[in-house]
């Protein structure tokens, strides 16, 4: 860990800095309650000129991505809900030192070996992370779509496992740096019903989102995230939590950082130019 020190201090350092600037909302102060965005509206990654009909690959993920952002700035709660959380195997490292590889395809043996990627290759992504005042929700969301056909199932089952992956890297991360904290784990299929699935299979999966559920996203949440009772240890715990996932957020892959892209404004001259571009 000693070798990594530096960079978990300034990871830290950078998250402080966004709390302060960025997360005393106006609202709170006068009692009002609501999230916090980071970044305060989606990051436009699909403003291209296309023909007619043509979807980008990814795309579909990534509609379903903006419909949960959608969601949560519903919210009734004073949590701070961070959005594409990337961080990087030397980032990573920081935080879990040891841990193991995280490669869907890797042919290296044993299966459960210590991580070997380039330091400055991504590691790990979340897609939403919500940090309460003394809670951690963690939102893995697929774009998939059911067709009726007998891959439904195979395909299902790869986007069940391939979030569980995901959850489990930035868990490991929570856990390192605040063991005792209470995390909740979901993954969201913004494009499926829970009829398409039937309740046999949902009875099995306590941890799965659906179309409904975002219907009333707000009744769910407060419904399935219930903040756990407060103590010093874990108020401790959060804070040092919280600054590590915003600086985390914040941070590049040259560890390099930009205070500004938490900002409105930043996101919105940053749309503005994409659009120019695709005309």
């Amino acid at each position: 860990m000693a070798s990594h020190s530096w960079l978990r201090k300034k990871i830290e350092g950078t998250g402080k800095q966004i709390v302060e600037r960025f997360c005393q909302s106006i609202n709170r102060r006068y009692g009002a309650t609501g999230p916090i965005m980071i970044p305060p509206i989606p990051v436009s990654k699909f403003i291209e000129k296309l023909p007619k009909d043509q979807v980008l690959q990814g795309q579909d993920g990534y509609e379903a991505e903006v419909e949960v952002f959608r969601g949560f700035e519903e919210l009734n709660r004073n949590v701070i809900v961070v959005h594409q959380l990337d961080y990087t195997h030397e980032q990573y490292s920081a935080f879990h030192s040891e841990h193991q590889c995280n490669m869907k395809k890797c042919k290296k043996e044993p299966k459960g070996h210590k991580c070997h990627q380039p330091k400055s290759n991504v590691d790990g992504e979340t897609d939403f992370v919500v940090v309460g005042d003394n809670f951690v929700a963690v939102f893995e969301v697929k774009g998939l779509s059911l067709e009726g056909t007998t891959t439904d199932h195979v395909r299902l089952t790869g986007c069940l496992e391939d979030a569980f992956r995901q959850r489990k890297r930035i868990v490991d991360l929570i856990r390192a740096v605040g063991f005792s904290l209470v995390v909740y784990e979901f993954t969201v299929f913004s494009n499926i019903s829970r009829l398409e699935v039937g309740e046999p299979y949902i009875s099995d999966h306590k941890d799965l989102l659906f179309s409904e559920d975002l219907e009333d996203f707000t009744h769910w949440f407060d419904t399935k995230i219930t903040p756990p009772v407060i103590n010093e240890d874990v108020t401790s715990d959060m804070e040092t939590v919280r600054r590590c996932l915003l600086g985390l957020w914040c941070m590049n892959q040259k560890n390099e950082y930009e205070l500004s892209v938490c900002s409105l404004s930043k996101c919105i001259i940053d749309t503005d130019r994409k659009l120019r571009k695709a005309l």
